[in-house]
C-alpha cells in the first residue's frame, strides 16, 4: 500500500512565490521599469540581515512586503559617499601648516650653514696649498742656488784675470823702471852720435873675441839703447824715441816690454815688433847674444819685417 507524501514542499500547492524572488510580481515590475533585474535582498536570510534588524519569519505580514529596488542613482550616491570618506579625500581636506613668520631667522640659518661649508672646504684645501707652496719654494731655491754658483764662478774668474793683469802690469813697470827710461826727441842733434861707453863696460875689460870669458863679466854690465817708433807706424808715438838702460843679458822679450811701456804707455796697446839690424829681436835670447851692444838703436815697428828671422845667423854673429 502506497503512502501519500507528507511533505508540503512536495505538493504543487505548497510551492508559493516568496516576495522578492524573480517570480514575484514586484520583481517583475522592477524589471519592466528599469530594463534589467536588480538585486533583491533576502530579508528572510539571517546572514543578510543588517545589524539591529528584527528577524521575521516567512509568512508574517512584514515578510510579505517586498524590498524597494535599488537604482543606479542610488549606487552612484553610495559611491560618492565612499569617495568622500576615503583617506585621499581626508588628506586633501587637511589644512597646510602655516609658514614661519620669522624669515630673517631662516635666512641667517642658511648663511651660517653656507659659511660652515665654506670653512670646511677651505680647511681641506690648506694642506694642498701648503704642499704646492713648498714645491714652488724648493724649485725657486734650486734655481737661485744654481744661479748663485754660476755668478760666483764668473766672479772668481774675473778676479783671477784682474789679478793676473795687475801682476803683469807691475812686472812691466818694474822692468821699465829698472831700465832707466828717458824720453828723447827724434830730432835731437846727438841722435846719430854714438853713446859714450858706460863705466861698467870700461871696467869689465870684456873682449868681444872671447865671449866665453865675458859672459860672467857681462852679468853686471848695462847698455844704453835707443828705441825709435817710425813715422809710418802711426799712432801717438809715431816719430818718437826713448832711451833705455838695460843689462847686457836682458832677454829680448823684456826689452820690447820696456820699449812699449815707454813709447805706447802700456804693453799691448798697439802692434809692436822690436827689431835690430832689420830683423826681429829674439824674445828669449839676451840682447848681447843677439848682437846688440852699448849705444845701439832698436826700432819698434808696427809690422813684422819682411825678411824672415834666422836664429842661426844671429847666433853665428854673436859668436
Amino acid at each position: 500500500m502506497d503512502k501519500a507524501p507528507t511533505s508540503a514542499a512536495s505538493s504543487p500547492k505548497a510551492r508559493t512565490t516568496e516576495p522578492g524572488s524573480p517570480q514575484s510580481p514586484a520583481a517583475r515590475d522592477a524589471v519592466n521599469q528599469e530594463g534589467h533585474p536588480s538585486p533583491v535582498e533576502d530579508v528572510g536570510s539571517p546572514s543578510n540581515a543588517s545589524p539591529g534588524a528584527v528577524h521575521q519569519e516567512p509568512g508574517s505580514p512584514a515578510a510579505t512586503t517586498s524590498a524597494p529596488a535599488s537604482s543606479p542613482k542610488a549606487h552612484a550616491a553610495a559611491a560618492s559617499r565612499e569617495e568622500n570618506t576615503s583617506p585621499a579625500a581626508a588628506l586633501m581636506d587637511t589644512e597646510a601648516p602655516p609658514l614661519p613668520l620669522d624669515l630673517n631667522a631662516a635666512a641667517e640659518e642658511g648663511e651660517e650653514q653656507a659659511e660652515t661649508t665654506e670653512a670646511a672646504a677651505a680647511t681641506a684645501l690648506i694642506p694642498i696649498i701648503q704642499e704646492q707652496q713648498m714645491h714652488a719654494w724648493s724649485e725657486a731655491g734650486s734655481i737661485a742656488q744654481h744661479t748663485f754658483s754660476q755668478l760666483e764662478t764668473l766672479r772668481m774668474r774675473a778676479a783671477l784675470k784682474r789679478e793676473e793683469a795687475r801682476v803683469d802690469a807691475r812686472r812691466r813697470q818694474d822692468i821699465a823702471a829698472s831700465a832707466g827710461v828717458r824720453e828723447v826727441s827724434a830730432t835731437d842733434e846727438n841722435w846719430d852720435a854714438p853713446a859714450p861707453p858706460t863705466a861698467e863696460a870700461q871696467e869689465s875689460g870684456w873682449d868681444d873675441d872671447d865671449p866665453a870669458e865675458g859672459q860672467e863679466c857681462l852679468r853686471h854690465v848695462e847698455y844704453d839703447l835707443r828705441v825709435v817708433r817710425p813715422e809710418d807706424a802711426g799712432g801717438k808715438a809715431a816719430g818718437k824715441a826713448v832711451q833705455l838702460r838695460l843689462g847686457a843679458l836682458t832677454p829680448g822679450f823684456d826689452v820690447q816690454a820696456a820699449a812699449e811701456a815707454a813709447l805706447l804707455g802700456a804693453v799691448g796697446q798697439e802692434p809692436a815688433f822690436l827689431s835690430f839690424a832689420g830683423r826681429v829681436l829674439p824674445p828669449f835670447l839676451p840682447i848681447h847674444s843677439a848682437g846688440v851692444g852699448d849705444g845701439d838703436t832698436l826700432v819698434l815697428l808696427a809690422h813684422a819685417p819682411v825678411l824672415p828671422q834666422e836664429p842661426s845667423t844671429i847666433l853665428a854673429r854673436a859668436m
